[in-house]
């Protein structure tokens, strides 16, 4: 049952992701555009706060993907030296550290996003973007980082329990 959701949140995540690249790569051509708009004398007001919601959705929102890839920064300095069920204590541990503190993020992103749709609150800016398309990145990115942090969580509780040697500690995610 496991494996099932593993695959199919895996797909999911993955589509986000790819999501996540096609934002910075849209941020990126904008910036661009918006270079050539200022070196001809007509600055746009509307590219550099796009491109700020752009960037910051990306990273909220791909950081599970990234996550899942083993593509996160990782401190190994002291953890390699220890022995490989260690290894595999301490990255079960960070998970279950890591998926706590996104679902207090989380909580707090839903409390907050709850707020301004029901204030219908908007931007200070020009284009009066409503907040609830800025604050719900934010939510739903570490709602999918808790989701991986538990799948890794579960992978080191059940390579802990089986029987014979652990090999391979990095595989399927580790800190």
């Amino acid at each position: 049952m496991l494996n099932i959701f593993d695959t199919l949140y895996g797909k999911l995540n993955t589509g986000v992701g790819c999501a996540s690249g096609f934002a910075l790569l849209l941020a990126g051509v904008l910036l661009f555009i918006e270079v050539v708009c200022r070196y001809s004398g007509y600055p746009t007001t509307w590219i550099p706060e796009t491109c700020v919601y752009l960037f910051a959705g990306a990273m909220l929102l791909g950081s599970a993907y990234t996550l899942m890839r083993e593509r996160h920064v990782r401190v190994e300095l002291l953890v390699s030296r220890l022995s490989p069920r260690t290894q595999v204590l301490c990255y079960l541990v960070t998970s279950l550290g890591g998926m706590a503190f996104c679902l207090l993020v989380a909580c707090h992103g839903w409390e907050h996003l709850v707020d301004v749709i029901e204030t219908g609150e908007t931007t200070p800016t020009t284009l009066r973007v409503p907040l609830w398309l800025t604050e719900m990145p934010l939510f739903v990115g570490f709602c999918l980082l808790a989701i991986q942090f538990l799948l890794q969580a579960c992978d080191k509780a059940v390579r802990l329990c089986a029987p014979g040697p652990i090999e391979g500690v990095a595989s399927k995610g580790g800190h």
